[in-house]
């Protein structure tokens, strides 16, 4: 049960979207606020068995002021016995377009272990990858929009998808470009141990392709209708049951009912 790469096409898929986000202009406000930290809590069926935590603060980088998205996921110590994961991913963004200058890959689990970074060249429409384990290294042809699963993540969180509508995604992943398509369905309540029941928009992602990146993705996620647009939860197929990721705290500035209700 590989529950990281579950994780990262989560963030990745499920912040709606409409066919006109390649328009956004540099200019366009940030759509989060920095040092906004988002838990959230793993289950194998009913089994507790980790959490991803996503935090978000400003750095500076060469006179740059820029974003850094972390995304940090841990097993807990029932499941660490049966697959353990300590996984880090980091974007580092520039305000406002949002577009990646640089991520870092820390994997270190059953599956996969992985120390590797690329670097976005945005101007010449080239990506640099290379493993700090092996020295490998690579280069591929990006778009002039391109965002890889993190980045893209909290550019999407300015979109809109309306039921009965869908979208066409593309993304950075695994040295390649990968497409998805998003099919928005009906609007439910999804109910959160700290937050009660949110009106959610449910998404269901296709494959575009039969990469083993879109054979991956989640099944259906609930995606709150409120300005923040957060992934409230998400249910994926696994070898053995599902797996479900649930949203259980929102920390950071704010005044809305995310940050006051806790």
């Amino acid at each position: 049960m590989n529950v990281r790469r579950l994780l990262v096409l989560l963030f990745l898929l499920l912040r709606a979207v409409d066919s006109s986000f390649a328009s956004e202009t540099p200019e366009a406000a940030n759509p989060f606020p920095v040092g906004e930290n988002l838990t959230y809590r793993i289950y194998w069926g009913v089994i507790p068995v980790g959490e991803t935590i996503i935090t978000t603060d400003w750095v500076e980088e060469g006179g740059r002021r820029l974003i850094r998205i972390r995304l940090r996921t841990h097993t807990n110590k029932w499941m660490d016995r049966i697959h353990k994961i300590d996984d880090d991913v980091i974007s580092v963004v520039e305000p406002g377009t949002l577009l990646p200058v640089r991520s870092v890959e820390l994997v270190h689990d059953k599956d996969r272990n992985a120390e590797e970074t690329t670097t976005f060249d945005h101007a010449n429409r080239v990506a640099y990858w290379q493993s700090t384990l092996d020295g490998r290294t690579s280069n591929y042809v990006i778009e002039a929009d391109t965002r890889e699963i993190v980045s893209f993540l909290y550019f999407m969180r300015t979109k809109k998808l309306k039921p009965g509508e869908e979208a066409l995604v593309t993304v950075a992943a695994y040295q390649t470009l990968h497409q998805m398509r998003l099919h928005a369905e009906s609007v439910v309540d999804v109910d959160l141990a700290k937050y009660g029941s949110i009106p959610c928009l449910v998404v269901r992602p296709e494959a575009v392709n039969a990469s083993l990146f879109a054979r991956k993705a989640p099944q259906l996620a609930w995606v709150s209708r409120d300005a923040r647009k957060l992934v409230a939860k998400m249910d994926a197929k696994v070898v053995v049951g599902t797996v479900h990721v649930v949203l259980y705290d929102v920390e950071g500035p704010g005044d809305d009912f995310w940050v006051t209700k806790r």
